[in-house]
């Protein structure tokens, strides 16, 4: 899903989706949407770091939801969706997010709410992981290497997910 115009909407709904992948949303001040509604999505594939802009709006909801819960799901809450920068109107706490959002895959997990899964036990991924030792190294902050074993484990839950994985794309 890529999303631009020029227009300038007040609220926009982004409402009950079968997505396969966000590849850019960038929302400026300049559009002047005030309200930015996201509930009722699957998201197949969780939006690349620096792939979603929110820029300038005064609610933001993101609410019953479908996101995968692997090890891309620190890159999610990372990004804007789930930042706590954007509160509502009603003053929700920014851990909502992960209360009122559920996953999608692994199998293990699916329907459950994001808040009911231990963060901490999921690693981050592979590719994650090496920028971030690269981003390390270059500002001469020490690195922690993980070993062989969960490269294994990466890979493999990589392909699991890969295989839970079902549907067609939706352009909006």
């Amino acid at each position: 899903m890529k999303i631009h115009w020029n227009k300038k909407v007040e609220l926009l709904n982004i409402l009950n989706n079968k997505i396969d992948a966000i590849q850019e949303l960038n929302i400026t001040a300049a559009n002047r949407i005030r309200v930015l509604r996201i509930q009722g999505n699957h998201l197949l594939e969780t939006p690349e770091s620096g792939s979603i802009v929110l820029e300038g709006i005064d609610a933001l909801h993101v609410n019953s939801n479908y996101f995968p819960c692997g090890c891309h799901i620190h890159t999610l809450l990372d990004s804007p969706l789930a930042n706590g920068t954007y509160f509502s109107h009603s003053g929700a706490p920014a851990g909502d997010f992960l209360s009122k959002n559920y996953c999608i895959s692994p199998l293990e997990v699916n329907g459950m709410p994001m808040s009911s899964i231990d963060l901490y036990s999921i690693g981050r991924c592979l590719e994650q992981v090496t920028r971030e030792n690269l981003e390390a190294t270059n500002s001469a902050t020490p690195t922690v290497r993980q070993g062989q074993s969960w490269h294994w484990w990466q890979q493999w839950r990589k392909e699991q997910t890969r295989r839970t994985r079902h549907g067609e794309c939706i352009y909006l």
